[in-house]
């Protein structure tokens, strides 16, 4: 690939700031893992947390899904003995081998012995490829999830999509790398798969250009992908994932069930201030673009130089300054495109700058589905953006500033990860204040909580077990907002992982899911309820048919850790004097 044919006199030999920059690279990126396992046994969110949990537990005990990532992480689920803290440490693993891949593919590139990098520099942007995608931990929700494969599928896509620009590279590994890609995005995120699917097509057409090539490009990734599905095809129940995705679709119908959508999401993004960094770097790269075909004086390419640069410091501002979920993604966009202009202006070739900007594309496409906004939520993707900016200083023409800017990206993935430690998704107090050892389920496990989560753990639990609680018991959580009470106790959720609260469709889907519950099971389950800010009604409940009064007894009385407001468990009085396993 020519943006990767640099003259020798240009690599780190000649600049030894260089060589310090790639040792603190690699300092700094195993810092940034390091403290990610270090917290792996720290904090749990008694939502979402608890959700992937729930949903990896048991993928075909409910009634109803709209994605497989359940099925996809049950297997690991078991080999790990269903350990909270091993889930996360295997999902860090994914990431980062994921992210140190692709690197290693941008340094393959690199043919000619004259033209590779030292071996300090190659190690220090294979440590930052490892390193840059914990930028999804700046939200601390380290538990494995459908977000997190649709990262490692992007993360898969991205390598794909850079290597059709190579001329003499084969159609077999980018196309086996997009169907593997393709595959884990349908099981985690279907939308996401969809826009995947459709910017691969694109990369196809546009980097090979001539149809023979596309033609065969496409074959292969078909045949691959054909291979995949024929594979999961025999490993899943299909019966029960039809039945599942009936079940969802007479629920939601075939759309999601809430949403502005993400055209409208992205225009009202470009026109607000934190688009305009964004906005800056992409016409700074549509100006390189054209100075590099047009010839432009020598006075010209300078301010186009400024832009990006201007961009990059307006992003790096808005990274720092505000929150990680509407300014992270957006602000590494900027910086990705702004990489992108200084490298077509440091001379880096045209195909791969076209390649790259696809690639900068693919956390747009993963968040493509969200009911949230959709271009806030490519905060959770922003290490895609990190390997762009990354791939851009290598193919520009000045490679001593390649260890540079790995170590600078590092460095914005620990700023991002420091923000989600200090204030972590759900929880009540900094990931250094989650110190008190709880057990959690049933099988000893001990995660790290701040005072008040480890109260609230240890008397539900206490509460439970004298009122005769057994491990396995349904648990229906009327809340709105807390499944993880039956991770806490090791209990089941009957019919769905989490009935979620405070949506339009709400009580729909609760009364749609406890109606299809068998009555031995509706008998035997216990109840949460709450009065927090989504918690179903007492009303509602009542509606629902269950008699608290008259029915069941209280277990448990006590306030949400994070909100405050009254949590209560009770126990049917059927299964009053009931020994466990009968």
């Amino acid at each position: 690939m020519a943006g990767f044919h640099s003259p020798a006199r240009s690599l780190t030999r000649g600049h030894p700031g260089a060589g310090i920059a790639a040792a603190g690279t690699i300092v700094a990126a195993a810092a940034v893992l390091g403290t990610v396992i270090a917290m792996a046994n720290r904090g749990f969110d008694l939502t979402d947390e608890a959700y992937y949990v729930l949903s990896m537990q048991e993928p075909a005990a409910y009634r109803m899904t709209s994605t497989l990532f359940g099925y996809a992480l049950h297997p690991i689920h078991v080999l790990l003995g269903g350990s909270v803290t091993a889930l996360r440490i295997f999902g860090l693993a994914v990431l980062a081998a994921s992210g140190a891949a692709a690197a290693g593919s941008f340094l393959s590139l690199r043919r000619a012995p004259d033209e590779a990098l030292p071996a300090l520099c190659r190690a220090a942007v294979v440590a930052a490829g490892a390193a840059l995608p914990a930028m999804y931990y700046g939200f601390w929700l380290p538990t494995p999830s459908y977000n997190l494969l649709v990262l490692a599928a992007a993360l898969l896509l991205l390598p794909a999509i850079v290597l059709l620009a190579d001329r003499e590279r084969g159609p077999s590994l980018p196309a086996a790398l997009a169907a593997l890609a393709g595959l884990i995005a349908a099981m985690a995120k279907p939308p996401a798969a969809g826009a995947f699917a459709a910017l691969y097509l694109a990369a196809t057409v546009l980097l090979l250009r001539e149809p023979r090539r596309i033609g065969v490009q496409l074959a292969f990734a078909f045949g691959f992908t054909a291979a995949g599905v024929a594979a999961l095809a025999a490993l899943l129940p299909l019966e029960t994932v039809w039945a599942q995705t009936r079940g969802y679709i007479e629920m939601h119908g075939a759309a999601a069930p809430a949403g502005r959508g993400a055209i409208a999401d992205l225009l009202v993004f470009l026109v607000r201030p934190r688009g305009w960094p964004f906005v800056a770097a992409l016409i700074a790269a549509g100006l390189a673009a054209r100075a590099e075909r047009s010839g432009w004086s020598q006075r010209t390419r300078p301010r186009i130089a400024g832009l990006a640069l201007a961009a990059i410091a307006a992003a790096a501002a808005l990274i720092v300054g505000f929150p990680v979920y509407p300014a992270l993604g957006p602000g590494m966009a900027a910086i990705a495109f702004a990489a992108i202009a200084l490298g077509l202006l440091g001379g880096a070739d045209r195909r791969t700058a076209l390649a790259l900007a696809l690639a900068a594309l693919l956390p747009l496409a993963a968040a493509i589905g969200t009911t949230n906004d959709t271009v806030s939520q490519t905060s959770l993707y922003a290490g895609v953006l990190g390997l762009v900016a990354l791939l851009a200083a290598m193919a520009a023409r000045r490679n001593g500033a390649v260890a540079v800017v790995a170590l600078c990206l590092v460095l914005v993935t620990g700023a991002a990860l420091w923000k989600g430690l200090a204030k972590p998704y759900r929880l009540a107090a900094p990931i250094w204040r989650q110190t008190e050892p709880v057990e959690i389920g049933t099988r000893g496990e001990r995660l790290k909580l701040d005072p008040r989560a480890a109260a609230f753990v240890r008397s539900l639990r206490d509460g439970a077990m004298r009122r005769g609680f057994c491990s396995g018991d349904p648990i229906i959580d009327l809340s709105g907002e807390l499944p993880g009470i039956a991770v806490l106790l090791g209990g089941g959720t009957p019919g769905l992982p989490w009935l979620f609260g405070g949506y339009p469709f709400s009580e729909r889907l609760a009364g749609w899911i406890i109606s299809g519950l068998d009555p031995q099971t509706r008998g035997r389950a216990w109840l949460v309820v709450a009065e927090g800010r989504i918690a179903f009604s007492a009303a509602f409940v009542a509606a629902l048919g269950f008699d608290l009064a008259g029915a069941y007894d209280l277990a448990f009385d006590g306030s949400h850790p994070l909100y405050g407001t009254p949590v209560r468990l009770y126990r049917p009085r059927a299964a009053a004097g009931v020994p466990c396993g009968r």
